[in-house]
């Protein structure tokens, strides 16, 4: 249990009550599910995939939309249900607890080539029974080969740029190739409101307002079609949820004493109510919107579908109950605490390449409190506070819980959170207002909606459609290396390691006599890569849209139905696409370093370093240690920090020249997953000293080991970025001692460096209080640190379900004191 220590001086619920003890019985049932040495251990389940297949079987010949809906509607039909002990809040998205479904209709390729080897991989493990693999292979797969997402993709990309997408190691689209879209928040709060009964009546009023004996043209024949998806996508839901009412009054006849049975039937009358009319009660609003989401989650396997602004448009749920009293909201509390230990069992059964890039099961389920509100007023509220409580007693990878900070953050509030963070888990992250709705409205955003955004997944910047107009698109146009262009400028576009031609001749760089002709064939290559970059994102968007349309959400994503457009065909109302890059500080110290040793200094030439980049060092350790010795990112050197921004402006530039197939632009920002590891394998040498396929920098922060002069330093090179055009989001981890935070005074001091930080432009930081000797123990003994959740790029994960590798860069982070 987590140790409620140095915390707020009350809790609505304390340690020893019956109610929180309960939550922890549930946070327990979650740590259960792990091994003896801290790995998780779940299953592949095959229930989904065979009922999907059944469908698709079934319905061959028919508009793909309605297939689409029909297969839902047979998985909700046909999942099992059940409920765990203890259990307040019901649902879950797989037939074992805590494990995974397979989508066969977005990818089986991968599938077959790698079904033996997810019970021993490296990184997000799996157990596979003999039943599932043999179903698997003998009729699930053979069903979708040539029919899959996948094939789709593959079929419809341009030669060139399938070529460079395999081959440059510059972007990397793999999410959207073979799985859903994702990165979007629905609006919860219209099906709150309206009910799921309302909502298919909204539908039918805009199938009747359509007369197909004379249509406007044949988009009204497709619309029509769409608004008959959604209809049956809806109605599936409202039996799926009536199948959990069933199963709690099934459960409640088996009990013998009144305690849980009285729970249980109060389950029963909860969801056959929400089935189908609209929530009144706090706990009618907190199950309504989770069966929202995994439905959600079973229609497209995505990743970050989020839940926006929870404090905001859930409070008058809270307010408005029979039993609210503001002195007393333990069983609020109650049931908050159990809703947030529902989001961690939604997985995600990625391929290896996949998961070591999301490495810990990032479902990036991001729920955001505090902030201003549609006037530019702080509002806060008891539901801020209580989501901050939630998480400090559920203390497991998700929610991706988000504060918004502001300047007229409540202190009170602003410690509170990082009293929170202090427990370890880099959650909340913080969010800065006043970078982030400028950064909205020079997109075209109105400032209503900018200031109500809120964050998906890890920090991509979106409206919040349960408060604002609709946003699709947060992180759909791919993972872009910063470093890599830099690499191909300095090779004239060939790739050292392979010596493969993979972007434009740009010029030989030993004849350079300026380091603007450096710069200037770096711009080049970001802007080749970038088109061809959007050139997948956009056709992506049309695959999805055509092959994959997602009928169930588009009921909770206001315009789409109203315009008979799926998301990813331009049915929301704000459709850009968001691009996020990786290992900025790499990038600038590869260009920093070449800067001062070759053109300022001349203690190096040209010919020299890449001689010895090419001999990755070898024979040259005293060239390397020249470059090693070059100040880098991180320590406020103004000159180095002018040359990372110039950096950054290059890629700007080239993303946003591009443009949406829905009417929308690229919008550039910096998180990079673990894909800091996978991109630096595809790397040779560089110039700042760092080794042929070493990882590179994480997000916008400084190299691990080189940021030398403290976090005030490190804050200040970071804020110097321009971050107003970082739209598509920006992770910034920061390692502090515990040490140093463990008093009120340490407190204040660390609360003054972060308001530094986002006074001088910074966008989001997230913050890791954990010290080196004990991740290192972790590492050596698993069994001893089983809960240790650590902040891995723009998600927190336990620490002992990442790799080695992973880990390893996590305890070689600079760990600051003040």
């Amino acid at each position: 249990m987590v140790p409620f220590k140095l915390l707020a001086e009350t809790h609505i619920l304390s340690s020893d009550s019956q109610r929180e003890q309960r939550i922890q019985r549930l946070r327990n049932q979650i740590l259960a599910a792990k091994g003896r040495k801290g790995e998780y251990v779940g299953y592949v389940c095959i229930e989904r995939a065979r009922l999907v297949t059944q469908s698709y079987r079934e319905t061959e010949g028919q508009p793909e939309v309605i297939r689409r809906a029909k297969a839902l509607r047979n998985v909700l039909e046909g999942m099992p249900v059940y409920i765990l002990p203890d259990e307040l809040i019901v649902g879950q998205v797989a037939s074992k607890h805590r494990s995974v479904e397979v989508f066969p209709e977005n990818s089986v390729d991968w599938l077959e080539t790698e079904l033996d080897l997810i019970e021993t991989r490296s990184q997000d493990r799996f157990l596979i029974p003999p039943e599932v693999k043999k179903e698997l292979r003998e009729s699930i797969i053979p069903y979708w080969k040539g029919k899959t997402l996948q094939d789709y993709v593959d079929s419809s990309m341009p030669e060139d740029t399938w070529f460079y997408r395999k081959n440059a190691g510059v972007f990397f689209m793999q999410l959207h190739e073979r799985g859903g879209m994702g990165h979007v928040i629905p609006n919860y709060a219209r099906a709150l409101s309206t009910g799921l009964d309302g909502l298919i009546a909204g539908v039918n009023d805009l199938i009747n307002q359509i007369d197909l004996s004379r249509p406007k043209g044949l988009s009204d024949i497709a619309k029509v079609q769409y608004l008959q998806a959604a209809r049956i996508a809806l109605q599936a839901a409202s039996i799926f949820i009536e199948r959990y009412a069933d199963e709690a009054q099934r459960l409640a006849a088996q009990e013998a004493g009144p305690g849980r049975k009285d729970e249980l039937l109060k389950i029963a009358r909860v969801c056959r109510k929400i089935a189908h009319y609209p929530a009144e009660t706090w706990w009618e609003a907190l199950q309504l919107l989770w069966f929202l989401h995994i439905i959600i989650q079973l229609e497209m396997d995505g990743v970050s579908i989020s839940v926006g602004r929870f404090d905001q448009y859930a409070l008058k749920y809270l307010r408005s109950d029979p039993s609210y009293n503001p002195d007393g909201l333990e069983e609020a509390q109650e049931l908050l605490e159990a809703f947030f230990v529902k989001f961690n069992e939604v997985l995600k059964l990625w391929d290896y390449d996949s998961a070591t890039t999301h490495a810990g099961f990032p479902m990036g389920q991001n729920l955001t409190v505090g902030g201003v509100d549609a006037y530019g007023n702080d509002a806060t509220n008891e539901l801020t506070y209580m989501c901050l409580e939630a998480y400090e007693h559920v203390h497991l990878f998700q929610p991706a819980l988000t504060l918004r900070i502001h300047r007229n953050t409540p202190q009170e509030l602003f410690l509170r959170g990082l009293e929170v963070i202090r427990l370890g888990g880099g959650m909340p992250q913080l969010a800065n207002d006043e970078v982030i709705i400028p950064s909205l409205l020079s997109r075209g955003v109105s400032l209503d909606d900018a200031r109500n955004y809120a964050p998906v997944g890890c920090l991509e910047n979106a409206t919040d459609t349960n408060l604002a107009r609709s946003t699709w698109g947060a992180r759909i146009g791919g993972f872009y290396s910063l470093p890599r262009p830099v690499e191909l400028a300095l090779h004239n576009g060939v790739d050292p390691l392979t010596g493969l031609q993979v972007g434009p001749q740009t010029g030989d760089a030993t004849t350079f006599t300026t380091f603007d002709q450096l710069m200037e064939a770096v711009r080049k290559q970001d802007e080749f890569f970038a088109a061809h970059m959007a050139k997948e994102s956009n056709i992506l968007d049309y695959v999805h849209s055509t092959y994959r349309p997602t009928p169930f959400l588009a009921s909770l994503l206001d315009g789409c139905l109203e315009s008979g457009l799926d998301p990813s065909a331009g049915g929301a109302y704000y459709n850009w696409s968001g691009v996020l890059a990786a290992s900025s500080a790499t990038a600038g110290d590869m260009l920093y370093a070449i800067k001062h040793l070759v053109f300022d200094t001349r203690k190096i030439s040209m010919k020299e370093i890449i001689e010895a980049l090419k001999a990755n060092w070898e024979g040259y350790e005293h060239l390397r240690q020249k470059c090693l010795r070059v100040v880098k990112y991180g320590n406020d050197q103004d000159e180095v920090d002018a040359v990372h921004r110039a950096r950054m402006a290059s890629y700007y530039d080239a993303l946003e020249k591009n443009r949406t197939p829905r009417g929308g632009t690229f919008h550039p920002g910096v998180i990079s997953g673990c894909r800091y590891i996978k991109f630096g394998k595809l790397m040779g040498a560089t110039p700042d000293g760092r080794k042929a396929r070493e990882p590179l920098a994480d997000g916008v922060a400084p190299i691990s080991g080189f940021d030398l002069k403290g976090p005030t330093a490190v804050v200040k090179s970071v804020a110097k970025l321009d971050h107003i055009r970082l739209t598509g989001g920006v992770t910034f981890n920061l390692k502090i001692s515990p040490g140093m935070v463990d008093d009120r005074a340490g407190l204040l001091k660390w609360m003054e460096l972060t308001k530094t930080y986002f006074e001088m432009g910074g966008m989001q930081i997230q913050y890791n209080i954990v010290s080196r000797a004990v991740l290192e123990d972790a590492q050596k003994h698993p069994e001893k640190h089983q809960d240790l959740i650590v902040r891995v790029a723009g998600y927190s994960a336990f620490f002992n379900e990442l790799s080695r590798e992973v880990q390893d860069t996590i305890i070689a982070r600079t760990e600051h004191t003040f």
